[in-house]
């Protein structure tokens, strides 16, 4: 085309092997925002006794504390000398690696347990396909295009050193590069929308927890589970779709429930949306989003979550069965962790 400046874009996956194969033997320790906060800052005798402990133990390859979307987001909520210093700690504590983004973890469920299902594989999710470098958080795919009357050795070149940044790239570079710039999309959030949803579903179920649940497994599968099946190669995709006549009936006369069994991930999500929807008279909080976002995947896949949020605590102590469905270990105390750590030392 006349005026045309680049070539055809070309896309790339960030290579993930020098992430996971830092995570050999360690247990993940995932901690929310407020925790990260309170250690970096050293806000008690307890908190800075927390900080050399796991400073500790991440030196002698015993846990690793893994970030996610939802902490990075809010991460930038603070002010940039704060966010530095939480930075830091998380760099240090992390090793540099997060979740993969909800959707990708959800995907890479789905076709474990449909390769599982066409005996293929098993059912877990490999750690290859759970974590990603920091720069990755939002995805671990990405774009570039290239300059038109670029050669091909200067494209393999630039390839190749483009890769190598992405993938040692660190938390601290990466806070830096963006400065003072301040990112909140929790402003563009329109709580009195979701609080207005929450109320009419509701309403519709005339308060049924059973059927707020139904409805949220449901847009689950509308949302997450037919789309990313649709993505599936179609070698598996066929087969297990006549498999489906396979699958034990739930109460609905389908197999919803049978499937939500066999992935984690989305399981929670379903449950942690399910729940937070049985509260119409709570006014939600823009924060609470984050909150919700963040824990669907982290009590799949980590060791412990810890969290002194008191809506946190509420939701999974006492309105659901998310902590008796999954082996991750729940603690509400700073003093709970320390103890729990100790364990670990021994």
């Amino acid at each position: 085309m006349p005026g045309e400046i680049f070539i055809k874009k070309k896309s790339y996956s960030v290579n993930r092997d020098a992430a996971v194969n830092k995570l050999q033997n360690r247990k993940a320790v995932f901690l929310d925002t407020n925790v990260w906060i309170d250690i970096a800052e050293e806000r008690s005798a307890l908190s800075k006794r927390l900080k050399s402990t796991l400073l500790g133990l991440v030196n002698r390859g015993e846990v690793f504390c893994p970030l996610s979307d939802s902490l990075l987001w809010e991460l930038y909520k603070q002010n940039f000398p704060s966010r530095l210093r939480v930075g830091e700690l998380m760099e240090a504590l992390s090793l540099n690696v997060t979740f993969a983004s909800k959707e990708e973890i959800f995907f890479w469920e789905i076709e474990a347990f449909v390769r599982k299902t066409l005996q293929e594989g098993t059912a877990c999710v490999s750690p290859n396909k759970l974590y990603v470098p920091v720069v990755a958080y939002l995805s671990s795919r990405y774009e570039l295009a290239y300059p038109k009357g670029w050669t091909e050795d200067e494209i393999a070149t630039f390839e190749r050193l483009f890769a190598e940044k992405m993938a040692s790239l660190s938390l601290v570079e990466l806070l830096n590069m963006r400065g003072d710039e301040f990112m909140d999309e929790l402003k563009g959030i329109d709580t009195a929308k979701y609080l207005a949803a929450s109320q009419e579903r509701w309403k519709f179920t005339g308060g049924n927890k059973k059927k707020i649940c139904r409805l949220e497994e449901e847009t689950i599968a509308r949302q997450y589970i037919l789309p990313l099946l649709r993505k599936l190669p179609l070698r598996f995709r066929l087969p297990f779709l006549v498999s489906l006549g396979d699958f034990a009936k739930d109460e609905y006369g389908g197999c919803l429930k049978t499937m939500l069994s066999a992935l984690p991930a989305l399981k929670n999500q379903a449950e942690i949306m399910a729940i937070a929807g049985q509260d119409p008279r709570r006014r939600t909080r823009a924060s609470d989003f984050y909150d919700l976002d963040m824990m669907a995947v982290p009590l799949a896949y980590t060791a412990v979550f810890v969290s002194q949020d008191k809506w946190i605590r509420d939701l999974l102590n006492n309105r659901g069965a998310i902590l008796r469905r999954n082996t991750c270990q729940y603690l509400s105390s700073l003093l709970d962790f320390e103890r729990w750590l100790k364990a670990v030392k021994r």
